[in-house]
């Protein structure tokens, strides 16, 4: 994300063409979308990106501020855990013990509230990369 408190996103994008060109910079921009007093910019890769910071910190200096966007973390609900399964260590490495190639890092409890007598409902948080996954599998197996 580029933005200029004095300028509106316009303004920020047409200095951003004078002063970088990404064919000889050897950039590779995906997109670019206006937001207030600023735009977004995505790149092919990282490599892009990296090169596309510092010609910007370079050329335009100090006048504009430039951020990389966090990508957020889904949160995704998990209906009817057994409630054996309520300590949400215990939890999560079946869930890990299943999926295979993630760490613990990647997945954390949010809440539990109860379904029934027997069950729970249980909110975790997951990475972008994570969610996608498990997303693209449909289900999720708790060992």
């Amino acid at each position: 994300m580029i933005k200029n408190t004095d300028k509106s996103n316009s303004n920020v994008l047409e200095d951003l063409k004078k002063s970088i060109d990404p064919a000889k910079s050897n950039i590779c921009v995906n997109s670019v979308r206006r937001v207030n007093n600023g735009i977004i910019l995505s790149c092919e890769n990282e490599a892009s990106l990296s090169k596309l910071m510092a010609s910007i910190q370079g050329e335009l200096g100090a006048n504009f501020t430039v951020n990389e966007i966090k990508k957020y973390r889904p949160r995704m609900v998990i209906n009817n855990v057994e409630c054996a399964y309520t300590k949400s260590e215990g939890l999560i490495e079946k869930i890990l013990s299943q999926s295979g190639i993630f760490s613990s890092d990647d997945i954390k409890t949010v809440t539990t509230f109860r379904c029934s007598e027997s069950t729970l409902n249980v909110v975790i948080e997951v990475s972008p990369k994570f969610g996608k996954t498990l997303l693209d599998r449909g289900r999720i197996y708790m060992g």
